[in-house]
């Protein structure tokens, strides 16, 4: 027997009209009773999760799953043709496979019931040779198409795929009128008139132009030609498959990449508004008025240490002072900073909780599921420098206090010189003035000064007078360098606490996010580069295939 065309017959669900188009095709308008109850009662016997090849011949060829018949619609195109119809998904239920003949079909045809299946899904379904050059869609529907369905398909459907709106119902009702009055010109007429309606024959003229296409001098060379574009075909579907993955992967980049960057917009304005939100912006700089009202405190102080009054605290200069830079040193800021470290703490785990969402968000089968960055973000989150505690913006405003106890401890010694000096200028005074009264008295005899009793009282007063104003001098001069020093710490402060903020702003509270964001960031890099390269391969592959 000589080779056959095989058409492979797939209708999506039981509702699709599959077997009523099969019949209608089959039938015999003017065959004995007994033929065309062959043709509709052809899966009584049959099993129907195999599917049934019919062919033209007598029964005496049947064999298993297989159905002989003598219609002439299997003998009209350039070659011999048979049909493989396939049962419904619904009784071949979760075998992913159900479709899989059509693979191997010279001229697949998909049937629909576009009131049962969501065309979308089923363009979606990549068991189906949608690329097939021969490929034929038959939409079973009572009427013409309306231009909703037509722009459904025209946004869903392959370019390369011949769509048909067919009425197999209409087409057997038609032949049932003439089973019931043969000889009838009515019955005739009508069976006429609802065949054409029912538009069954335009799957056999697209079937017939299909095959013209290849025709040849003999059958074998239009079946090789077949053969051999079924296998482009698959090919093509095989690359078109591909491409829909590359889709599907360019897709799911694009979403990591929306999230990735959605999550680093936050970084980024958080970012932005922290600084002036710890430090103040430049027209209200925190640490600045910090600083100008600590210093207006500790000028009381210091104001208070005049020269005659730093003698009798000679001994506690350096409590004083220490005490009173402690009552003022940016305390206010000190509990701002520590009331910002709370935030900062909230703003860390809600940042590290939305980027490990992001990170947890993708299923074990896709490539940016990374256990390698889960873990990663899960010890950075478990390391003892991640929390952000109280003392950690607070630090700086506790260092600089420190340094300036260096400084008021020089400003204690330069007190205990000064009252040394004080009390040396007032005994050397003393001394002079008593020095010139016993040589008036003739106390010292030829040890004196040669000085009138008068004269070396001024003296002695005077060189008292000078020697207290010159250490009265020297104090001040040691209070102006002590806030020399002063606004040099002052000035650092505000410094360290930019560059400590700027620190745990990087090292802790955005740690997590940075990580996650760069792990993925290092995927989609990796993964574009993956794409691009299968995008090259398969237009190759494309280009051949079309050649």
């Amino acid at each position: 027997m000589a080779r056959a065309a095989r058409i492979v017959v797939y209708g999506t669900d039981q509702y699709s009209g599959a077997n009523e188009l099969v019949t209608a095709l089959l039938e015999e308008p003017f065959a004995p009773h007994s033929a065309k109850a062959r043709v509709r009662d052809r899966w009584k016997n049959a099993d129907e999760s195999a599917g049934l090849r019919v062919r033209y011949g007598s029964t005496t060829q049947d064999g298993e799953a297989t159905l002989s018949v003598r219609s002439s619609w299997l003998q009209q195109f350039p070659i011999p043709v048979e049909i493989h119809e396939l049962p419904p998904p619904s009784t071949t239920e979760g075998s992913p496979s159900h479709a899989k003949p059509l693979f191997s079909a010279d001229i697949p045809v998909i049937v629909c019931n576009p009131f049962t299946t969501n065309l979308s899904e089923l363009f979606a379904d990549s068991s189906i040779p949608w690329t097939h050059s021969n490929a034929i869609l038959v939409v079973t529907s009572s009427s013409a198409a309306s231009s909703a369905l037509l722009q459904r398909l025209q946004a869903s459907a392959p370019k390369s795929l011949t769509v048909l709106f067919v009425d197999p119902e209409r087409a057997l009702s038609a032949l049932s009128v003439l089973s019931t009055d043969p000889g009838s010109a009515s019955s005739v007429q009508r069976y006429q008139d609802g065949f054409v309606e029912s538009r069954v024959s335009e799957v056999s003229a697209t079937i017939s132009q299909n095959l013209a296409a290849f025709k040849d001098s003999t059958e074998g060379g239009i079946l090789n030609a077949l053969r051999t574009q079924n296998a482009l075909d698959l090919v093509s579907d095989s690359l078109y498959a591909c491409r829909r993955m590359v889709m599907a992967v360019e897709y799911e980049t694009d979403r990591v990449r929306k999230g990735a960057s959605s999550l680093r917009s936050q970084m980024e304005e958080f970012k932005a508004k922290i600084r002036s939100d710890v430090l103040g912006t430049e027209e209200k700089p925190e640490v600045k008025e910090s600083l100008e009202r600590a210093r207006v405190g500790v000028k009381g102080t210091m104001d208070f240490l005049t020269g005659w009054r730093m003698l009798w605290k000679v001994d506690d200069i350096a409590d004083t002072v220490n005490a009173s830079v402690d009552r003022s040193w940016c305390r206010g800021l000190e509990d701002k900073l520590i009331f910002q470290t709370g935030r900062l703490s909230v703003t860390q785990n809600f940042l590290a909780g939305a980027a490990n969402a992001l990170v947890l968000s993708f299923p074990k089968t896709s490539t940016f599921h990374s256990p390698v960055l889960q873990n990663t973000l899960a010890q950075l989150r478990s390391q003892p420098t991640y929390a952000v505690n109280p003392a950690t913006l607070t630090q700086p405003i506790h260092a600089r206090r420190i340094q300036l106890t260096y400084p008021t401890s020089t400003l204690h010694r330069s007190a205990q010189r000064t009252v040394l000096g004080m009390s040396g200028s007032v005994l050397g005074g003393i001394s002079i003035a008593w020095a010139g009264w016993a040589e008036h008295l003739g106390i010292l005899g030829s040890l004196g000064l040669g000085l009138e009793a008068e004269t070396a009282a001024g003296l002695g007063m005077f060189s008292a007078v000078a020697g207290i104003w010159y250490s009265i001098g020297r104090w001040e001069k040691a209070k102006r360098r002590w806030w020399r020093d002063w606004d040099r710490v002052g000035e650092g402060l505000e410094r360290d606490l930019r560059s400590t903020l700027d620190r745990v702003v990087a090292n802790q509270v955005l740690v997590v996010p940075t990580t996650a964001c760069s792990g993925l960031r290092d995927m989609i890099a990796k993964r574009e580069d993956e794409v691009a390269q299968l995008k090259d391969e398969i237009t190759t592959l494309e280009q051949y295939c079309t050649k």
